[in-house]
């Protein structure tokens, strides 16, 4: 239960760690299966031989086209899922080859694991299809028969972007049903990414803009009233988005920044932060790591051979991770004390298709050593239907009166926040108001604080 709590806490992207500066440990470079060229993307989950949420990585390659006319000629590679996943002899990969079609890039896609299945969706620059496993009578199923940039989701509805002018795109939602409703996003060249926010109902779109015009720019769509928008500027063409909690981080590739928005009010937090890069070096991707003493920082993945860890409060670079290639995709997990980043490598420095994954090591006691605890924390039941549950600790003694319970999804999105008494014993116990008709079931992530002790337990809603 330790690993299983431990790995869920690094999702809700604010685990408790020891107020340290630590520092990255490169662990080597994996090849992926020949089958398997240009790894663009990557998210944990689990698989039917080990299902604790976080046991395997998911790669999705975007293969080789190599005179990029859309058609498969002698040597080029199609795209492939790649399953990977550590062990005590190594590390282990299996590839499997998906039907010939170019994936649109930036890749900006989810999967869902969900009652011992797995879907990743695939947009592509001429369809959108879903794979699946276990894998049925095709290998993969044609949602769509039109160019789709990026997925994302609200419950069971697919939420799409598409490219359909040279100054606008549009929101598509793809329904359970098949039926389609569309929102037109204006003054948005190059649409690309989206994330729904759930907490303001609203959608976050990043439109690309045009590389060296200075016109990218994120636009906060109110689901409820589509038309009173609003844009905000984001330098120079904008590649990622990352919404937690309050803050969204916003990568502009080519004015090298890293752009902190404030999602209630629409404004900046601050500053810019320079990243360091420059030319076609720019910056990719960010992940938010969070450190015990309020700390938070940024992994950001660049097309200048390495990883830049920063600092967002001040800045600076804390730690700078080389590798061989150029850096795209990342995802972090967690194992008891260990924190493990897998970084996918598409290219090499000529621009050449790549094939490997970096992995990363960061040490960072827990700052809760379990032996501290008279009785762990426990939520019942751990998988929830009709609600609520029960939340229990035994705090060592002289701990604080007051507890905190945050409620998190896969995604790092915050569902609730709680704040409970503790007794004159040190003892909590709590009701969390959750059930099936308030969240989407799935996995989440109950989060406990008290003073300088941090939990994180797993809950299933069904």
């Amino acid at each position: 239960m330790r690993s299983f709590r431990g790995v869920l806490g690094l999702v809700c992207c604010a685990t408790a760690l020891v107020a340290q500066t630590p520092q990255w440990e490169y662990l080597g470079g994996y090849p992926l299966p020949p089958n398997a060229k240009t790894p663009l993307w990557i998210a944990f989950g689990p698989r039917e031989s080990d299902p604790q949420p976080m046991s395997t990585a998911y790669i999705l390659c975007g293969g080789v086209d190599a005179n990029f006319n859309g058609v498969q000629d002698s040597g080029d590679v199609p795209p492939a899922l790649v399953m990977g996943w550590t062990e005590a002899g190594g590390t282990g990969f299996l590839g499997i080859s998906l039907p010939w079609g170019p994936l649109s890039f930036p890749l900006r896609t989810i999967a869902l694991f969900d009652s011992g299945r797995t879907r990743v969706y695939l947009p592509r620059i001429d369809r959108l299809t879903v794979f699946s496993i276990p894998i049925g009578e095709r290998l993969e199923d044609t949602l769509l028969t039109v160019g789709v940039q990026a997925v994302a989701r609200i419950g069971d509805t697919l939420l799409l972007t598409c490219r359909t002018g040279a100054d606008s795109g549009e929101i598509w939602f793809l329904m359970p049903d098949g039926s389609r409703d569309t929102i037109v996003v204006r003054g948005c060249p190059n649409i690309q990414q989206l994330l729904w926010d759930a907490r303001r109902g609203q959608l976050i779109v990043l439109c690309e803009g045009v590389f060296g015009q200075q016109n990218a720019s994120v636009h906060f769509v109110p689901l409820g009233n589509p038309d009173r928008s609003t844009q905000v500027p984001v330098g120079d063409t904008g590649n990622f988005l990352l919404l937690e909690g309050d803050t969204l981080i916003v990568v502009a590739n080519g004015s090298h920044e890293l752009y902190l928005l404030d999602p209630a009010t629409h404004s900046a937090v601050r500053q810019p932060i320079g990243v360091g890069t420059s030319g076609y070096g720019g910056p990719r991707e960010a992940l938010l790591l969070t450190l015990p003493n309020g700390q938070r920082t940024a992994l950001v993945s660049t097309y200048s051979r390495d990883i830049r860890w920063i600092d967002l409060s001040s800045g600076s670079v804390l730690q700078i991770l080389p590798l061989s290639g150029l850096a795209e995709g990342m995802a972090l997990r967690r194992f008891g004390d260990t924190l493990e980043l897998w970084v996918t490598q598409p290219f090499t420095p000529t621009y050449a298709a790549d094939s490997t994954i970096a992995l990363f090591r960061l040490v960072v006691p827990s700052s809760v050593p379990e032996a501290a605890m008279e009785t762990g924390p426990r939520v019942t039941p751990s998988i929830v239907r009709e609600g609520p549950a029960l939340v229990s600790w035994k705090l060592p003694a002289g701990s604080t009166a007051r507890v905190w319970a945050e409620l998190y999804d896969l995604q790092g999105r915050q569902w609730g926040r709680w704040e409970f008494a503790v007794s004159a014993a040190g003892e909590l116990v709590a009701v969390l108001p959750v059930s099936r008709t308030q969240l989407t079931p799935g996995w989440y992530c109950v989060r406990l604080s008290a003073g300088e002790h941090r939990a994180v337990l797993p809950l299933l809603v069904q």
